[in-house]
């Protein structure tokens, strides 16, 4: 995603709490060398009010408090601007697991490092609670989705794994057992004082 603002033209600014994340992604787009910092947000000295838009992808499961968190971000947000966030769907936790376990992915249960599950209810109650209203909500597909896919298994899927994932996804069927990344693009409510 960041790859794609900076080609469209935006003036892009980018933190990744993981240092070999963001290591990683210099590596695989160029284009995001030097714009994409090794920060936790909270911790970047962020203005309040100077963006248009924040983008939090992958990364609300992780967070301690999401409601402050997502209060933390609606007051980065210029007047007007959007926020767009993406996590797991977590709603079918025990599906998401099997199929998980079956594909050698973690040695846990679950993804390391999550500690919120997110179902389409409880991220719309943590982004409320921040002072957000979704404009856009749904779900995308990951077994759809190769790029996904390769950052998932950190190579390029078989043509086994892709040929079944491309079938999966034509189908509809990740979506229809809620195995998707649920995305909302929201609004700040003007007025709030939510997450302080």
């Amino acid at each position: 995603m960041a790859s794609l603002a900076i080609q469209a033209g935006a003036d892009y600014e980018g933190l990744e709490p993981e240092k070999n994340l963001a290591d990683k992604s210099a590596s695989a787009f160029p284009e995001t060398r030097g714009k994409i910092r090794p920060f936790f947000p909270q911790e970047a000295g962020l203005k309040e009010k100077s963006y248009d838009l924040v983008i939090a992808a992958d990364f609300l499961q992780y967070v301690p408090w999401p409601t402050g968190f997502a209060g933390s971000l609606a007051a980065l947000l210029k007047d007007g601007g959007r926020l767009y966030l993406e996590v797991p769907n977590e709603r079918l936790l025990c599906v998401r697991n099997f199929i998980r376990r079956a594909l050698g992915l973690y040695a846990g249960r679950t993804h390391p490092g999550n500690i919120n599950f997110f179902s389409p209810s409880s991220l719309d109650r943590v982004l409320a609670g921040g002072g957000f209203s979704a404009i856009v909500s749904g779900q995308l597909t990951l077994i759809g989705d190769p790029a996904r896919l390769e950052a998932t298994f950190n190579k390029p899927p078989g043509i086994i794994v892709r040929t079944a994932a491309a079938a999966v996804a034509g189908a509809g069927l990740d979506l229809l057992l809620q195995q998707g990344s649920l995305y909302r693009l929201c609004a700040a409510r003007s007025g709030t004082d939510a997450g302080n």
